[in-house]
């Protein structure tokens, strides 16, 4: 089941930087407040914010607040890109190598360190080969407890595996 949300208005705290993007950042709040879902895809054009949506989620997710504060020491350290729960994953090849994915697998099946969630961000997901789509697929399609994958790209359609697209339970699409 996959939602598709798009964009409007700013907020506070972690998402305080996500202008324009009210549905999206409602819908990730409403997340954090309750059980989320294991899987996500942030879709939205090049510059609309899907990398940043997605470290403001995990920050919100792992907050000590509860509520994505901004100011506690997980939201710092995840804001700033050094919290060893939140893994922000790109790749400078063409497209990600099946061993990297196959590493990013094992990282998942580790206990979160200092935090409630461990949280995968894959930017770019749509540069996957369907070989490296199938091992991701089977983590998703068996989570580990305590982590959630967020996948990034353009769009839905983009994302070489329809089998992933449907595995992610959640899709927030900024507007650029």
């Amino acid at each position: 089941m996959s939602e598709q949300v798009e964009a409007d208005a700013p907020s506070s705290g972690v998402f305080g930087e996500l202008v324009g993007q009210e549905k999206v950042v409602e819908q990730l709040q409403t997340a954090v407040a309750s059980t989320p879902a294991h899987a996500w895809l942030f879709t939205g054009p090049p510059g609309s914010g899907r990398s940043n949506a997605a470290r403001a989620f995990a920050a919100a997710l792992n907050c000590e607040a509860g509520d994505g504060c901004g100011a506690c020491r997980t939201c710092e350290l995840i804001l700033s890109g050094t919290h060893p729960a939140v893994s922000m994953v790109s790749t400078e090849n063409v497209t990600y190598r099946i061993e990297d994915v196959r590493e990013l697998v094992t990282t998942a099946q580790d206990r979160p360190q200092g935090a409630e969630w461990r949280v995968i961000v894959i930017e770019d997901a749509d540069r996957m080969t369907e070989r490296a789509t199938n091992v991701l697929l089977k983590a998703i399609e068996e989570p580990p407890p305590r982590t959630i994958w967020v996948l990034c790209a353009p769009s839905p359609r983009m994302c070489s595996s329809p089998s992933v697209r449907g595995a992610t339970g959640q899709s927030a699409h900024s507007s650029g």
